[in-house]
């Protein structure tokens, strides 16, 4: 609360937060996000090291699943918290077929933000073919926009996904407007680039330090 009244009466706020929206603002259509930031079920395994995915780890699961349309149970799924814009997005995955190819090449996302069923087919959109879609085998890649888009009325929302053959490797995910083009380099970077909320703490916390100097 001292932060907050040295800010009043030295400089305006406006000017600091105009440092988190320009951070941001060439990826304000893109939202990325690593597979491990979400909470992960049971029957996933810890985050795996991998120099060559994006900030080192990536998710994959432990078990099999290669009937029916949906993950089955809450263990199999991973929950994400978001914050995202009012519009329609696209879904972009970051990953890895594994050696099993056509056996190791598939997963669930919900097809609505919100609490999935993970025993309601209706409330999964299934992903089978991974190549098809431009997944590499032997590194990590981008895969074109999948099949369903999601719709958000804006605000934070949660967005879950479900794993289908224990070979697919997931590293990151991206929410892109539904239409945009974009390049993997930009879906990349959008990974990269931290929340507004975390950015506009990281400018607060310059700003304290500055006028704990001052104050010195």
């Amino acid at each position: 609360m001292k932060l907050n009244k040295k800010i009043k009466t030295t400089l305006p706020l406006a000017a600091f937060a105009g440092l988190a929206l320009t951070a941001s603002s060439s990826h304000a259509a893109i939202i990325g996000f690593e597979a491990e930031s979400g909470t992960l079920g049971a029957d996933f395994d810890p985050a795996q090291a991998d120099a060559g995915a994006l900030g080192g780890f990536y998710i994959t699961t432990e078990t099999e699943k290669i009937t029916g349309n949906n993950p089955e149970t809450e263990a199999r799924t991973v929950s994400y918290s978001l914050n995202v814009a009012a519009g329609t997005y696209d879904v972009y995955v970051r990953g890895r077929v594994g050696p099993g190819n056509a056996n190791d090449d598939s997963f669930f996302y919900a097809n609505a933000f919100g609490d999935a069923d993970p025993t309601v087919t209706t409330d999964w959109q299934q992903i089978n073919g991974m190549g098809s879609f431009g997944v590499p085998q032997v590194s990590f890649g981008w895969s074109s926009a999948l099949t369903a888009t999601v719709t958000s009325t804006g605000g934070t929302v949660q967005w879950e996904i479900g794993p289908r053959e224990d070979g697919f490797d997931m590293d990151a995910f991206a929410l892109v407007s539904t239409g945009q083009v974009v390049t993997d380099a930009e879906l990349s970077a959008a990974v990269a680039v931290p929340e507004p909320s975390t950015t506009a703490l990281l400018g607060l916390g310059g700003l304290a330090l500055i006028l704990r100097r001052r104050k010195g």
